[in-house]
């Protein structure tokens, strides 16, 4: 039978004056003294008590290392702590129930901060952390990978400059942290490779309000520079370009109106110059707009495009320019080479290319138009026996006004812009251009689009 513990309190108080009244009568009877008295009735009372108060304070104790448990973040499954008390009974059930609720608190805290981690971990940009003496606490897989030279994990417990090799950083770093700032710069990372990095340090704050550390984010700027470089350069080549055309008009018309006009031989020649620069100009004006048009994302409408008649049609258009410079144009077409856009895209892509083998083929040289089709794609082959392209310069041949000679570029009456149209163009249609080339032996460029299925032709 288990005794209630309210009633263990009466039984236990009971008894203990039961022992007292006992031992006093025993007293008078044979003659014991009061103090020994008191005491024996205390040592009852306490002899009682233990024996009534075992098992409530077994389970008392059960409970309160239980509960230590839990501050200490042990949460492995226990065993069930029985009792039939109704206190104690509540008490244990309580205990439980605080020990689920905090277990799910923190399976609950774990899986967030999971989440965080891998959100933070699939970060393209470099998330590093730091503790206030610029030791770092977390660093991210793009960390490690910015740096190259230590796996993200390794990183944690070094300075940053140990782990970065970066003193301009590790500047930013410390700045934040004694100023309690934003810190914002721009880094210039030379291993694993040469980049421009955007740096954000933000300065980490205790409850106390005091700085406990940064967290630096690192975004590669490199393509955003190049692309802003590309701008800078291309706005200062375009007024160059539309410069020298304007000004030879306006020195031309200058010595006509000073009085050249009076003399036919050099007014028709001044006309002749003004003519020329005239068509540079529009040239330049035309592709310039063609450009800008394109790479706003508007194209024609996609039509059927036969390739082979397109490739003819251009061998036919440029066979005068290619023998008035003394170079053999040659065309060789597949049947059945189909593309989707539009054909007049297809033509001025082909065109520029011939136009350029012509342009830098010497007198006796040869450029030559072939076709093929596979069963996925259509290739369309230009080749010359030409200047060639140093390997140096042939991944820049398709920025806007690269020039690989520019003297003979200009004299020739290029705008710089043809090779750049092309790829354009090709992108537009879902292909790609490629370049094969040789100094001093001639240059090969490869135009490869998607090809147009039988189904779908018809």
């Amino acid at each position: 039978m288990t005794i209630p513990l309210r009633l263990r309190f009466v039984l236990a108080a009971a008894l203990g004056a039961l022992a007292a009244f006992a031992l006093d009568a025993a007293g008078t009877r044979w003659s014991v003294p009061a103090v020994w008295r008191v005491l024996a009735a205390v040592a009852a009372a306490w002899i009682i008590g233990f024996v009534l108060w075992r098992q409530p304070l077994r389970v008392l104790e059960r409970v309160a290392r239980r509960l230590r448990r839990i501050l200490a973040r042990d949460l492995r499954p226990q065993r069930p702590i029985d009792t039939a008390d109704p206190v104690l009974k509540d008490l244990v059930r309580s205990a439980q129930e605080l020990t689920d609720f905090i277990r799910e608190s923190w399976d609950a805290a774990d899986r967030q901060l999971g989440e965080i981690e891998s959100i933070v971990d699939d970060l393209a940009d470099a998330v590093i952390a730091t503790d206030a003496s610029c030791r770092i606490t977390r660093a991210n897989v793009a960390a490690g990978q910015f740096f190259g030279h230590l796996p993200h994990r390794s990183m944690v417990g070094m300075t940053i400059v140990e782990a970065t090799l970066n003193h301009t950083l590790d500047a930013m770093v410390r700045s934040c942290i004694e100023t309690g700032t934003v810190t914002e710069g721009v880094l210039d990372l030379f291993q694993p490779r040469e980049r421009s990095v955007s740096a954000v340090i933000i300065p980490r704050t205790a409850p106390g309000g005091q700085v406990s550390g940064a967290v630096a984010v690192l975004h590669d700027v490199t393509e955003i520079r190049r692309v802003d470089r590309l701008h800078r350069d291309f706005v200062a080549n375009a007024s160059h370009e539309l410069r020298t055309p304007l000004a030879s008009i306006k020195v031309m018309t200058e010595s006509l109106l000073n009085g050249a006009v009076d003399d036919p031989e050099l007014a028709r020649r001044f006309i002749q110059s003004i003519a020329e620069s005239t068509e540079r100009l529009t040239a330049l004006v035309d592709d310039l707009l063609f450009l800008a048009v394109r790479e706003a994302g508007h194209s024609e409408e996609g039509t059927l495009v036969d390739v082979d008649s397109v490739a003819q049609s251009v061998a036919e258009k440029l066979s005068p320019a290619a023998q008035k410079r003394g170079v053999t144009l040659e065309c060789e077409t597949a049947s059945g080479a189909y593309v989707a856009g539009d054909p007049m895209d297809v033509w001025r892509a082909i065109a520029n290319l011939v136009d350029n083998a012509i342009r830098y083929t010497d007198a006796g040289g040869r450029a030559k138009i072939t076709t093929r089709a596979s069963d996925s794609t259509v290739e369309i082959e230009v080749e010359d026996t030409g200047i060639g392209i140093a390997t140096e310069h042939q991944q820049m041949v398709f920025e806007r006004f690269f020039r690989v000679d520019v003297v003979r570029s200009r004299e020739s009456g290029g705008t710089g812009l043809g090779l750049s149209i092309v790829r354009q163009i090709v992108r537009s249609l879902g292909g790609d251009v490629s370049l094969r080339s040789t100094l001093g032996e001639g240059s090969t460029f490869t135009i490869t689009l998607p090809r147009l299925r039988d189904e779908q032709e018809n």
